[in-house]
């Protein structure tokens, strides 16, 4: 079920993001959405795409850098991260960033100040790319896909309403090195994240998004 459920959300996916003959198309998101960016890639491989890169925002790295970083490197930003940007905003990539957490607890003990140093460092180096999202440039897309922390959380706040087929929308693009979580252990599909609130979460989703 799941891994039919992720070949048909990866369909839906490019097919809002322009992708057909020649489109170059960046993907965004944790190691736990591997699967869902694999079938992204592949589904926008057979609209005729020419190149499809993924960028890992991998929180266990960036907290790593926060905790463990000298002081005085907390602030810098390779420039391969503003480059990139420039590419995708000149030669117009279709961006899709999954944005769905694997764990949203993961940086609650997180060092405030030295991430908020890090945090601006990084927001100032991409401002070209989100004044060019902002003003549509190129097709974009924020979407969530659910994971069993993310899920579980989801549905304990929501109660009773969340099986009834209710479903949360997916947070702002973020360009930082990392969003949140690691990894569980993978499901018989091969999933990461997998187990039942993650599966209870996908069929509130499903209906909303019409798979």
């Amino acid at each position: 079920m799941y891994a039919q459920d992720i070949r048909d959300y990866a369909e839906l996916i490019v097919s809002m993001v322009g992708i057909d003959t020649g489109r170059r198309l960046e993907v965004r998101g944790e190691p736990v959405h591997w699967d869902l960016i694999t079938e992204v890639a592949a589904a926008a491989y057979r609209r005729g795409a020419q190149y499809v890169r993924v960028q890992s925002e991998h929180p266990g790295l960036y907290k790593a850098r926060v905790e463990n970083s000298a002081e005085e490197y907390l602030d810098y930003v390779p420039k391969q991260l503003t480059l990139n940007n420039d590419v995708i905003i000149e030669e117009g990539w279709s961006l899709v960033a999954i944005k769905s957490p694997e764990d949203p607890d993961f940086f609650a003990d997180i060092d405030t100040e030295r991430n908020a140093r890090m945090s601006q460092a990084v927001e100032q180096a991409v401002m070209p790319l989100r004044r060019a999202l902002q003003a549509d440039r190129f097709p974009w897309l924020v979407v969530a896909a659910p994971t069993e922390k993310w899920g579980k959380k989801v549905l304990d706040s929501a109660g009773p309403v969340a099986d009834s087929g209710a479903t949360t929308g997916a947070g702002p693009a973020a360009d930082s090195e990392g969003a949140t979580g690691a990894g569980p252990a993978a499901d018989s599909e091969g999933a990461t994240g997998a187990g039942p609130a993650r599966d209870r979460l996908w069929a509130a989703m499903k209906p909303i998004l019409r798979l």
